[in-house]
């Protein structure tokens, strides 16, 4: 089998890593050639695969042909996912769905190309909201909605999967919202990633933590729903339980939300507990997380559809705090604690106090934690699962071919969505891709129906 891989492949990026290791794992079983934007200019990962850069669309196209599958990974980043999306309304294949939340990338996507107009007509086609336009341009409720958390409810995800061949989600509830709105196959596969336990590591005096405090971490580039400031107010609910941390952010601290926070940290006093080390390179992260004797991971709301940063605590052996919602709920209760969504104050602070308090319960959780994880996140499995994938979708290749050229029949015609015969062929194409055409989201939304 012959696979055209599309992903970011550059250090910063963690669906890089999840690429570097996944395709490792793929070359033994398939011909894997790793696409690459050729607009990434920053340092890449090491890998024994045939890498080639791709800029021109019509030149792209052509070489794809020869390959049995491409399989595109989107995420939320505008700059490392613009390319990769605009090839997928090309050359059907198959989405990698990393993130829920697709958003911002839309969002910015348009704006870049004047494209706000499409923005305004996708909002309204997957979910009936009608922007506002005035003589000064947009305004109403939904204008810049994705500096809000009502951003869930419009995630756009919709409009990365249309037409695809296939969606791989990394959990449950990515894949049920996923299968609401398009026929064909949908799977769920646990999110593959490794870190590097072997090199060596800074020690907690070379990162200045004090022996006498036990070393808190959490890690990623500082937002909103990473909820620091809760974690901050939390802490300042019991002082005594703060003075016997050291709670580390790690990640890009630069923003206004870093901003309020970094004060947030000043008004409640808590300049002695708790660190913002900005970006730091590999070897700093690994000994933060190393050294580490538990981690808080909270998200609210959930964006993500898979977190590298919960499973590469899981990997480390730590216990961690995270919330009890989208793929962090879905996680077994003993492999972390988890905080409910609407009582987040008052579990952050027992849970964070009963691992303060508890060795040994730090040391069961994380050890149930690595072994979950090692079962569960191996490259190895994903490989063959996805390969399995691929062959299940072999079956459907002649009525995607079929649904295809019907779309582009329709369009040449003249056909618009709201005309019946769009209404027939959507069902007719349900049908042969088992999809459930009762769904009135799928009906009104076909994926073949002309744009």
């Amino acid at each position: 089998m012959k696979i055209a891989w599309f992903t970011p492949f550059h250090k910063a990026s963690a669906i890089g890593r999840f690429s570097a290791s996944v395709t490792r794992a793929l070359s033994g079983k398939a011909e894997v050639d790793l696409w690459i934007s050729e607009e990434e200019s920053v340092a890449i990962h090491e890998t024994d695969l045939r890498v080639v850069r791709y800029g021109n669309l019509g030149d792209v196209q052509l070489f794809l042909a020869k390959y049995d599958f491409v399989v595109y990974n989107m995420g939320d980043h505008p700059d490392n996912h613009a390319r990769i999306y605009e090839t997928s309304r090309h050359c059907p294949g198959i989405v990698i769905l990393h993130d829920y939340v697709l958003h911002h990338f839309f969002a910015s996507y348009y704006d870049r190309r004047n494209g706000w107009e499409e923005y305004a007509h996708a909002m309204e086609r997957w979910y009936g909201a009608k922007l506002e336009c005035t003589e000064r341009g947009w305004a109403g409720p939904l204008w810049r909605v994705w500096e809000r958390d009502e951003v869930v409810q419009y995630p756009l995800f919709e409009q990365a999967v249309q037409g695809s061949l296939g969606v791989i989600t990394h959990s449950d509830f990515v894949c049920e919202r996923v299968s609401e709105v398009r026929p064909g196959p949908v799977e769920k596969l646990h999110l593959a990633y490794t870190v590097d336990r072997t090199s060596p590591v800074l020690s907690r005096f070379a990162l200045d933590i004090p022996q006498d405090r036990l070393l808190v971490v959490t890690v990623g580039n500082v937002n909103a729903n990473k909820r620091i400031d809760v974690v901050l107010r939390a802490l300042a609910r019991d002082r005594d339980m703060a003075a016997r941390l050291t709670y580390v952010v790690v990640g890009d601290c630069a923003g206004p939300f870093g901003e309020s926070v970094q004060a947030l940290r000043k008004e409640l006093k808590l300049e002695d507990t708790v660190r913002f080390t900005g970006r730091v390179d590999d070897q700093t992260l690994r000994s933060y997380l190393s050294n580490a004797d538990f981690c808080i991971n909270l998200r609210w709301p959930v964006m993500e559809g898979g977190s590298a940063s919960c499973a590469e605590q899981m990997l480390f052996e730590k216990a961690g705090i995270v919330t009890d919602a989208g793929v962090y709920g879905e996680l077994p209760g003993d492999c972390v604690m988890k905080v409910r969504p609407d009582h987040e104050a008052e579990d952050l602070v027992c849970h964070i106090r009963e691992l303060a308090s508890n060795s040994r319960l730090r040391l069961d959780i994380g050890r149930r934690a690595v072994q979950y994880a090692i079962a569960h996140f191996d490259p190895a499995l994903y490989a063959a699962r996805i390969l399995d994938f691929c062959d299940s979708l072999a079956a459907y290749r002649p009525a995607f071919s079929l649904m295809e050229l019907a779309g582009k029949e329709l369009s040449r015609l003249g056909v618009t969505p709201d005309m019946a015969i769009v209404d027939t062929v959507a069902r007719e194409g349900a049908m042969l891709l088992d999809g459930d055409y009762d769904s009135p989201i799928l009906r009104e939304n076909s994926l073949w129906s002309p744009q």
